[in-house]
C-alpha cells in the first residue's frame, strides 16, 4: 500500500514579498568647489523702488501706501546658480490688503490683473 502522506500534493510554498522600487534620485557625490564668499542676500541696487529691507536684511517688504499696493515689488539674489539640484526655500509672513478711501467725491480704481 501507498502511505497516505505520499498521496498528498505538496504545500505551496508562501508567495514572495515585491521588491521595493530603485531609488531614482541618489545622493550626489560630494563637492570640493569653494563656499560663498559672503552670505546670500539682497541688494538695494538690484530690487525695485517701492521694496523695504528689514534691520536684519533677512525680510523683504513691499510699500502699500498711497497706490503702491499696485506696483509689483521685486528683487534679486547677489548669488545665482549655474547647474545642479538646489533648493530655495521662501515664506510669506504677512498679506496687506489696503484699502482706498471710499466716498461720494473719490473714485476707486481696481487693479487688472
Amino acid at each position: 500500500g501507498v502511505s497516505p502522506a505520499a498521496a498528498l500534493p505538496p504545500a505551496p510554498t508562501p508567495p514572495k514579498a515585491p521588491e521595493p522600487p530603485k531609488e531614482l534620485e541618489e545622493d550626489a557625490p560630494s563637492d570640493s568647489r569653494p563656499r560663498l564668499a559672503e552670505p546670500a542676500g539682497f541688494l538695494a541696487s538690484d530690487a525695485t523702488l517701492n521694496v523695504l529691507r528689514s534691520a536684519h536684511n533677512n525680510l523683504l517688504m513691499a510699500l502699500s501706501d498711497c497706490g503702491m499696493q499696485y506696483f509689483l515689488a521685486g528683487a534679486r539674489a547677489n548669488a545665482g546658480l549655474k547647474a545642479g539640484r538646489h533648493m530655495f526655500e521662501a515664506k510669506i509672513v504677512e498679506i496687506l490688503n489696503p484699502l482706498e478711501p471710499r466716498g461720494p467725491q473719490t473714485r476707486s480704481w481696481i487693479p487688472r490683473q
